[in-house]
């Protein structure tokens, strides 16, 4: 399941990187894209949680899997936090450039 995560913001990246790329840089497709990665992110924060509900069911290695999860859960928001920033910056920029 943790790779299932990985997996997805990867995909996520990859996506906004692909979709910039080909389509240049525009105020309506920067909204977009962060549209999707973040419904991508979201889905494996969803995807994290559901886990550590399956997980307190197994109290016998709750402790290391908590901890892997925790892990992932703050790398998911540092993501998160990071790469909205980034679409602040862009989203700024492009009010500066285009007045």
């Amino acid at each position: 399941m943790f790779v299932v995560v990985f997996f997805l913001v990867v995909a996520g990246v990859v996506v906004v990187v692909v979709l910039h790329i080909a389509c240049g840089v525009r105020m309506a497709m920067i909204m977009s894209l962060s549209m999707v990665v973040f419904m991508l992110v979201s889905m494996a924060v969803a995807v994290s949680v559901f886990m550590f509900v399956r997980m307190l069911v197994n109290a016998t290695v709750m402790l290391m899997r908590v901890l892997m999860l925790v892990m992932v859960l703050v790398f998911m928001l540092m993501f998160v936090w990071v790469f909205s920033v980034h679409i602040c910056l862009h989203n700024i920029s492009l009010v500066v450039c285009a007045g």
